[in-house]
């Protein structure tokens, strides 16, 4: 009953002190990419240990490590690994700007001081150097 913010529920279910399982996620594997599948793999490459059976993900709880995050131009995916990014440094998005599809300035309120945004410096995953507002929206 959660819609696409299970997705959500899943990258940060390593952080629980139990292993989360997530059930009937069929629904979710005809989206923009098979995401349950995206979604395994990406965490997997996070340093989780994730099992897939059927429409149903096994998450347990460990460590995680940044990594190179594809985002299979799917803006959900994008979104939570963003939100993962928050706690696991070191995450990079492949196409970040996939997020216009339904949140452009998605970045943009990310990067912007509260009480608009959060605050958070996103930086160029190429370089490293802190990205400008002006430089954050998808077009």
């Amino acid at each position: 009953h959660l819609g696409d913010s299970i997705m959500t529920g899943i990258v940060l279910a390593p952080f629980a002190d139990h292993p989360v399982q997530f059930t009937d996620l069929g629904r979710l594997r005809v989206q923009e990419c098979e995401r349950v599948q995206a979604l395994r793999t990406e965490l997997t490459r996070c340093g989780a240990r994730v099992e897939e059976s059927g429409d149903t993900l096994l998450v347990y709880p460990g460590p995680l490590h940044g990594a190179e995050i594809e985002t299979y131009q799917d803006h959900r995916m994008a979104m939570c690994f963003a939100t993962l990014s928050l706690k696991v440094p070191g995450m990079k998005l492949k196409n970040p700007g996939c997020v216009r599809k339904t949140f452009p300035n998605f970045f943009q309120k990310w990067a912007a001081p509260p009480p608009h945004g959060l605050g958070v410096p996103v930086r160029d995953g190429r370089t490293g150097q802190p990205l400008q507002p002006d430089q954050l929206a998808a077009d």
